[in-house]
């Protein structure tokens, strides 16, 4: 890294490096979670093609069977794993190539990889959208909704769920959770429980109303589940005790530092329904906020021996929380061993 006009530059070989790491073990995997699922997909749209868009029915996603579609071209499932991460990591990076003079690229890149890199190796739709998503936080910082809107929809041509983020970009915009007046806190409070509201409405319309057959699919959304699901988020509990510390200094001294931590409360919040109904999944499009939020608190030690300390909690906690999650029984059957497969 370099320092031109007082600004950092990540060298361009660093950037490739990088890339190339967290790139290659998912775009030429030869298994993962739902890899039936996907191969089921590209058998059913690879093979006819552009004509499968004249018997289209909404599902998968447009998007994404446009990916099938140019795999199928290509000649070999693989390409939609590598076209797909290719997207995904795309999206992630240039949203942090956004944060280089505010943020320390390497903290962003390790917590990426350690809280939500492992769910590339099988949610594949959705982590294009959540890539997608990430790069769309720009247009909340800059409160632009025109484009914040566009690059939202278009998340939600890989993945429509990623369509809950609209409303809530007038939630994050104002900060008001992290606003110290009580009306305000009451106003989000009250908007978040009314989107909640329109959320279950629409869920229990799905269940039981519509005639679309791939809205079925969503249906999982709106099921109860058990509190074991806050689990999904334990790489998390260190940021919720460290926000306790550090969370009023984040709101003064970073620019939006305010947006981020009403990001990660609104994903706690999601979090906790979940309990009740299984949206768990919705919060990986609020995951960003706390790759960002662990690197802004880096910036709250003024002794180097502090951030060092910091540095080695993270590193140490975050890195077992990876090997944990990898291991368990719903992803060691999927990628241990990892094998690859080349077109």
């Amino acid at each position: 890294m370099s320092i031109e006009n007082e600004k950092k530059v990540v060298q361009p070989f660093f950037w490739f490096m990088s890339f190339c790491c967290l790139f290659l073990p998912v775009a030429f995997r030869g298994n993962g979670v739902d890899h039936e699922s996907y191969l089921l997909f590209f058998q059913e749209i690879g093979a006819p093609g552009w004509k499968y868009f004249s018997t289209y029915n909404g599902f998968p996603e447009p998007m994404f069977a446009l990916i099938n579609v140019v795999a199928g071209q290509l000649g070999d499932f693989q390409y939609v794993y590598i076209i797909s991460a290719f997207i995904a990591l795309f999206f992630t990076y240039k949203s942090f190539a956004r944060k280089v003079n505010e943020l320390s690229l390497a903290t962003c890149v390790f917590l990426f990889s350690t809280l939500f890199y492992s769910n590339l190796f099988g949610l594949t739709r959705m982590c294009i959208a959540v890539g997608i998503v990430t790069y769309a936080y720009r247009y909340i910082e800059e409160k632009n909704f025109k484009v914040y809107l566009i690059y939202i929809i278009a998340a939600a041509l890989f993945h429509y769920s990623a369509i809950i983020m609209v409303p809530l970009y007038f939630i994050f915009k104002g900060n008001p959770l992290v606003d110290s007046t009580t009306k305000n806190f009451k106003k989000n409070i009250m908007s978040l429980g009314l989107l909640l509201g329109v959320f279950l409405i629409f869920g229990f319309a799905v269940q039981n109303f519509s005639n679309l057959p791939w809205l079925g699919r969503y249906a999982q959304y709106f099921e109860g589940t058990s509190l074991s699901v806050i689990n999904n988020a334990a790489g998390q509990y260190l940021l919720i005790i460290l926000l306790f510390r550090f969370g009023g200094k984040i709101t003064q001294n970073e620019k939006y530092g305010s947006i981020y931590i009403n990001m990660f409360i609104t994903m706690i919040i999601f979090l906790l329904g979940s309990v009740f109904v299984s949206f768990m999944r919705l919060t990986y499009f609020l995951y960003p906020a706390s790759y960002y939020l662990y690197a802004y608190i880096i910036r709250c030690f003024d002794n180097p021996k502090e951030r060092l300390v910091y540095r080695l909690i993270v590193f140490i906690m975050l890195s077992v929380w990876f090997f944990y999650k990898i291991n368990s029984p719903l992803w060691e059957p999927y990628l241990i061993p990892y094998f690859i497969k080349l077109p």
